[in-house]
């Protein structure tokens, strides 16, 4: 977003009265406020990220970012990899001091000024099982950090299925959401593949590389889904949303609690980082866009007048089934693909293989539920070099959950999140496959796993972490009704993967992107009637 286009929107409207106010300018919202202001609406939005150069950041992580910008894969083609592999070797220690957890992620090395400090935001692990929460704040959340996002997938009818396994239905078929996985695809600027059914086929024509790929995974599982992964930039929401002269933006606004009269979203609290104190602005549509477990715990810190309980907690549901994918990395190397000279970018291209567990050639018992990201790219030396990633399905349980901690506070003074979720003898079946899996991949397609990241052995490093305040029909079991908006509290929705009754095996931003936009034209249209 540009300098003029932030002021604008942080003169328009200064009332402390909107339409709508949105908490959360990542992918869903930064889409909410671009959908919401262009249907005339006045909107607020906030940010918890520091507005660019202005963050008071450790020594060690504006170090570690300028290490991490030399270190950029960008420099590939023309770096050995035993020098950028050095490079990177002190970025891990410089994370250490105050970003322990999210230097476990895989991208954090890309932009580590993008993560939350992990003194000033803890949480509190509810055993002595390791759990790692990733947090990325500011304007476009994790999609603004290189190596996050970039897969834009609809999910499949097996992925809406019931299941006898424990996975919920959910609240509408899914065809219900097909036009708008089209209207979010066409905003992204994707093209549709020739004789496809989806849009999201691929938004990358058809190329060398990918052909060389695709004919031998398909040699040898012809029954194999292979897609492109998409490799659109993100879009700038919040800019567009800009334009139209309706929003006001704050950043460096930590949302404490949403506003309740009679049932229904009056507004907003929040505390504002420069001028130090609590603000409130009112309206009656308010959306949680703040990533599952932050709108989970907005919610929880909510409480309706009427009955002091938090909003959406009438349910059993407000806080559990706390769901992320078992996820399994590895690193290959082979001989690039001959009669293929062209060199690529700094990212890779990537292919996307759905429920990969289902072709492969075993027992119908034995197949598990995962997908497989391949990315390849050309490295130092003229070798290809290979980044396999696999994301098994965790299915809803009651004892993955999520409450309020009543001792620990954040540096702004807010309770913050005990966390229950560990990975059981289900998932840890799913790693032996997936790791079994992707060794069998990289042979197929002449390349040696040179090491497995062991990133199975704790929850949340997949980053798609999807439930704790579901949608349903029945408002005994779910904390929103088939529109997003809380059973409890009229004008409020959650559209982030908060939402979600189950995962599916797929990266879930597109599907976050389609509830949004389905979920704004509901407000809207709700709002006019």
């Amino acid at each position: 977003m540009k300098d003029d286009e932030l002021s604008n929107s942080s003169r328009a409207g200064s009332s402390g009265t909107f339409d709508a106010v949105v908490v959360g300018a990542g992918a869903s919202g930064g889409l909410a406020a671009e959908l919401l202001t262009a249907a005339g609406l006045q909107v607020l939005l906030l940010d918890a990220g520091y507005p660019e150069g202005s963050s008071p950041s450790a020594p060690s992580r504006n170090l570690a970012q300028r290490l991490a910008s030399f270190a950029s894969p960008a420099h590939m083609p023309f770096m050995p990899e035993a020098l950028l592999a050095a490079m990177r070797k002190p970025l891990p220690l410089l994370g250490r001091l105050r970003q322990p957890i999210q230097s476990k992620c895989h991208a954090w090395s890309r932009k580590p000024d993008a993560y939350v400090d992990d003194i000033d935001c803890p949480f509190v692990k509810a055993s002595d099982d390791p759990f790692y929460w990733i947090r990325c704040r500011g304007l476009g959340g994790r999609l603004a950090v290189p190596g996050h996002g970039g897969i834009y997938v609809r999910f499949g009818a097996e992925d809406f299925a019931f299941g006898n396994d424990g996975r919920p239905p959910w609240p509408f078929p899914l065809k219900e959401l097909d036009p708008w996985y089209s209207a979010v695809e066409e905003r992204l600027g994707m093209l549709a593949a020739d004789g496809k059914d989806s849009e999201s086929a691929t938004a990358t024509k058809t190329d060398e590389l990918r052909n060389a790929v695709m004919l031998r995974l398909l040699s040898r599982w012809p029954r194999m889904n292979v897609e492109s992964c998409k490799g659109i930039p993100p879009p700038d929401c919040v800019a567009a949303a800009a334009r139209t002269g309706r929003l006001v933006l704050r950043q460096g606004a930590i949302a404490r609690s949403i506003a309740v009269e009679n049932g229904c979203a009056k507004g907003v609290t929040w505390f504002d980082m420069a001028t130090q104190k609590e603000c409130s602005a009112v309206a009656r549509v308010v959306f949680l866009c703040a990533s599952p477990l932050e709108s989970t715990r907005l919610l929880l810190l909510s409480h309706d007048q009427a009955n002091g309980t938090p909003l959406g907690a009438k349910s059993n549901s407000l806080g559990n089934f706390l769901m992320d994918h078992v996820v399994m990395r590895a690193d290959a190397f082979g001989p690039w693909p001959a009669g293929i000279s062209k060199q690529w970018g700094e990212e890779p291209r990537g292919f996307l293989l759905q429920r990969f567990g289902t072709c492969q050639d075993r027992n119908p018992e034995q197949h598990s539920n995962f997908g497989v990201q391949i990315y390849a790219a050309k490295t130092s030396f003229g070798r290809m070099g290979l980044y396999l990633s696999a994301f098994h399905e965790m299915l809803p349980q009651t004892n993955h959950r999520v409450a309020l901690d009543p001792h620990l506070r954040d540096r702004w003074g807010i309770p913050v999140l005990r966390i229950d979720c560990r990975h059981g003898l289900s998932e840890t079946k799913g790693a032996a496959s997936m790791k079994l899996a992707l060794g069998e991949l990289a042979g197929t397609l002449n390349a040696k796993i040179r090491r497995f990241h062991d990133c199975h052995a704790a929850a949340g490093l997949a980053m798609h972490e999807c439930g704790t305040a579901r949608m349903g029909n029945d408002p005994s079991s779910s904390v929103l009704d088939p529109n997003n908006e809380c059973w409890d509290t009229k004008g409020l929705f959650v559209t982030d993967a908060a939402s979600f009754p189950s995962q599916g095996t797929v990266n879930p931003t597109l599907t976050v992107l389609a509830l949004t936009a389905r979920a704004c034209a509901h407000a809207v249209g709700h709002r006019e009637s």
